[in-house]
């Protein structure tokens, strides 16, 4: 009877053992390897493109690799960069749970997806949309991003062109970060400044820009504005105006098909 109590014992330790043994593995910048998966709860991150804070599920991280700045890359095929926020990712290994530093790793590859897996990222404020696989945006719609089965050196010559086309002058153009800003202008388009409660002279706008390359030569392109509403000469304060950016990105993604449309 004490031996049956043994064998089902090590039975019992045995069938639990897979649980670590699949874990994914953290490799270290000191040549160390753990084994473990990160745990179940959202990662914040600060994203170098501008487009604010982001939360990531880890069931949708495919690889992490570590450093001053960090690279995230999820399962949609997008490419995140940017600081965690709170300097550390929590991990469960077989040993407990524990907290290390993003610098200290050189790369970390996460499980298989679940089927279960919650969508990518949600950013804050007027920033970039995560787009669903397959979605086909009409031309014209005024949506945050919209992806396209081109590379990225195309997207990124068409977006250049659309922004030239609507008359706005860069004040930067990062093409390694993939991002463009327009210095800022006179919105004028009587309709939406009417409808958002603002006078003719009285509102400024500059736009960003952000190409991001995704998987299988597709690319993603997301515009986001800032709005300045004049109180003095020489005052002005950051304002809202849902129908100016609405009504930007119309223009814009319009303006952007018929540069990429052969």
């Amino acid at each position: 009877m004490e031996k049956k109590k043994r064998i089902a014992l090590w039975l019992l330790i045995f069938l639990t053992l897979p649980v670590f043994a699949l874990a994914s593995e953290f490799k270290m910048k000191d040549g160390s390897f753990i084994k473990g998966e990160l745990r179940d709860e959202i990662i914040k991150m600060k994203a170098s493109l501008g487009v604010g804070e982001v939360n990531l599920n880890p069931k949708d991280i495919v690889s992490i690799v570590g450093g001053e700045t960090v690279e995230i890359r999820l399962r949609d095929g997008s490419v995140i960069k940017g600081v965690i926020i709170g300097g550390g990712l929590r991990l469960k290994a077989s040993f407990g749970e524990f907290v290390i530093d993003p610098k200290l790793l050189a790369r970390y590859e996460g499980s298989p997806a679940s089927p279960e897996a919650a969508p990518a990222a949600k950013t804050g404020g007027a920033s970039a949309e995560k787009v669903k696989e397959g979605e086909e945006v009409a031309a014209g719609e005024a949506v945050e991003s919209k992806t396209f089965d081109l590379p990225f050196n195309t997207l990124w010559q068409g977006v250049v062109s659309a922004i030239n086309g609507m008359g706005e002058k860069t004040d930067q153009t990062l093409k390694d970060e993939g991002k463009i800003t327009t210095k800022p202008r006179e919105y004028t388009d009587s309709k939406t400044l009417s409808a958002g409660g603002f006078e003719p002279g009285q509102v400024k706008y500059s736009l960003q820009v952000f190409v991001i390359s995704l998987a299988e030569g597709r690319t993603k392109v997301a515009l986001d504005a800032s709005f300045e509403k004049k109180k003095m000469k020489v005052l002005s304060e950051e304002a809202q105006f849902a129908e100016g950016l609405k009504y930007l990105r119309q223009v814009f993604y319009e303006r952007l098909e018929k540069v990429i449309t052969p």
